[in-house]
């Protein structure tokens, strides 16, 4: 009834009655509700009629993970990794990863697959960094479909293959992933991994600027100025 409430006809005058539900559901042990009730605390929400309170959403988060949420672990894992109202704790982010990756969650296992990059809280593995990546990636993760690309890119923890590399950074662009779409850019620029193409590395380039992707914008300035000059 809350998912009706808050997400359709009406919405606006509804909001206070969704979130009522929410509680209420959450309250009686519904991990969805605990894990939906966190997410409102957790970004602010409910047509501005809720506050951000990390301390609400971890609490709320804390309870859908221990009830074995695999969502409600990865948002507590997340919690820990940023230090939000919670001491910063690595390893107890990596401890929630870990359970919401091996229940098959994306996010827990793309987060999971850049521990091991980073070897916060756990010691650093490429490889196990490229088998968390490429589950999530298989999933249709599109942050770990471009982190994975730039592995093969560079030969880190998987063997070098650009043809692999475009492949994964192609997905990554097409769900609209602007770090994916500028490493296409250019992929296809350098005829890396695939036939040189000027058009679609200019189209990729584009979308990875309106994307808000720094980088790209920053590379894309150049070329109008080159252009410019010439």
């Amino acid at each position: 009834m809350a998912v009706c409430t808050s997400g359709g006809w009406g919405a606006d005058q509804n909001d206070q009655k969704a979130f009522e539900w929410y509680r209420m559901a959450a309250e009686l042990g519904h991990e969805r509700a605990q894990v939906s009730l966190g997410s409102l605390y957790y970004g602010g929400g409910n047509g501005g009629n809720i506050e951000q309170d990390f301390e609400q959403a971890a609490k709320w988060f804390t309870m859908a993970a221990e009830r074995g949420n695999d969502l409600g672990e990865f948002l507590l894992g997340k919690m820990y990794a940023k230090g939000e109202f919670v001491e910063q704790n690595y390893e107890e982010a990596v401890k929630w990863f870990k359970k919401s990756a091996e229940q098959g969650n994306s996010y827990g296992q793309a987060a999971l697959g850049q521990m091991y990059i980073t070897g916060d809280g756990i010691e650093q593995n490429l490889k196990e960094a490229a088998r968390w990546l490429r589950r999530a990636s298989e999933e249709g993760n599109k942050r770990a479909q471009t982190i994975l690309g730039s592995m093969y890119i560079e030969g880190s923890g998987v063997e070098q293959n650009f043809e692999e590399a475009f492949k994964w950074l192609r997905k990554s662009a097409e769900l609209g992933n602007p770090e994916g779409q500028y490493l296409l850019s250019h992929m296809y620029l350098n005829g890396v991994g695939v036939k040189k193409d000027d058009d679609e590395s200019l189209k990729w380039l584009v979308r990875s600027v309106e994307g808000g992707n720094a980088e790209a914008r920053k590379y894309f300035e150049g070329l109008l100025e080159n252009a410019a000059r010439s």
